[in-house]
């Protein structure tokens, strides 16, 4: 039997697990277990933090799992990419998961690309003059 790990088990991934179970996929499921609607439902439920990525390599690797995913969790995808990359299977890069979850380098990445994205600013320290340089590149 194949084996899915997916990554979070909140109300938002309860379609992805009972689709897995249709296809008659053996679940293992990573979140921390309060809100977790999903933990009943999956064969194996593990309370680790869905960014805990070599906590949850390590057991996907015991498991033997065959892919790993998540569904509307921007959180989760750099653990995904981790746990893929590091298993061989098919899947994102980290180094893209990670880029695509911080705004910052994502708008960057699309800049040094030559994609246009909205105009932006990266404020480390909120002064006076920074609100005021804001206001004048807004202009």
């Amino acid at each position: 039997m194949k084996k899915l790990a997916i990554i979070g088990a909140s109300y938002l991934q309860r379609p992805l697990v009972e689709k897995a179970k249709e296809m008659g996929l053996y679940t293992l499921c990573f979140a921390w277990a309060e809100g977790a609607v999903c933990k009943d439902l999956v064969d194996e439920f593990y309370p680790i933090s869905i960014v805990d990525k070599e906590e949850i390599l390590q057991i996907c690797q015991e498991k033997q799992v065959d892919g790993i995913c998540t569904i509307a969790s921007d959180v989760a995808a750099p653990t995904v990419a981790y746990v893929a990359e590091k298993m061989g299977l098919i899947g994102n890069s980290h180094q893209a998961s990670v880029t695509a979850n911080n705004k910052y380098a994502m708008r960057q990445a699309f800049m040094n690309a030559g994609v246009p994205c909205p105009k932006f600013l990266c404020v480390e320290d909120c002064t006076e003059a920074t609100i005021a340089e804001i206001k004048q590149s807004m202009r």
